[in-house]
Parts: structure tokens; sequence; C-alpha cells
């Protein structure tokens, strides 16, 4: 997957995403593109895994492209976080990275965008 690919699949996840959820969570663009498994996410959010991108199967390279491009997507289409908090059903604050830098935020908008 070279970066025009990331692009044009960061766009399509979210856009969809955004159509059928309201909004666009990174670990749902993840799963949507195939660089995260739906039990290692379930498995990061019960606190068995303890940053999200040791599971992600992809390199850090890719997924940091991939969140510059959904940071551009929500930009370009005006979309607002919810906030960087992000908390398990035990109430446990999760951390999406080991630096902490890529802050795991939730997109929503008021109408999806059509494409």
């Amino acid at each position: 997957m070279n970066n025009a690919d990331i692009h044009n699949r960061v766009k399509a996840a979210m856009s969809s995403l955004i159509y059928k959820k309201g909004y666009a969570a990174p670990a749902d663009v993840l799963m949507e593109l195939g660089a995260l498994s739906k039990e290692d996410y379930e498995n990061w959010r019960s606190g068995r895994v303890p940053y999200l991108e040791k599971v992600c199967q992809i390199n850090l390279s890719k997924l940091s492209t991939i969140m510059r491009e959904m940071r551009a997507y929500a930009r370009e289409h005006n979309l607002r976080s919810r906030g960087p908090t992000i908390v398990s059903g035990e109430r446990v604050a999760l951390s999406g990275s080991v630096s902490r830098k890529a802050a795991m935020i939730t997109l929503s908008a008021a109408t999806p965008p059509i494409l």
C-alpha cells in the first residue's frame, strides 16, 4: 500500500464510517483498512495490550501516514474532535501510542459528506 493508496482508502473508509455511524474513530478506520483486527482491538480495549500501535499489522510509517490522512480529511470536511481521551469499559485510560503523540480521537459531523 503506497501513499496514494492510503490517501484513497482512508478517504473512502472515513466517508463510509461517517455515513454509517455519524463518526469515524481511528480504530474503526484501521479495522476498515485491514491494519487492525477486531480481536486485537478488543484486547487493547480490555487492557490486555498496552498500546494500540503494538498490534497494528502495518509499520509505524504507514500508521503515521494513515493518521495524517485522517487529520487532513477531518480538516477538509470541517469535522470536529470529541477529544483524545479514551476510556475502556472499566474506566481505565487507554493509550493509542507509546509516545502518546498520536492522539486517538473520534471525529464526527452533523451530516456525512457525499462522495
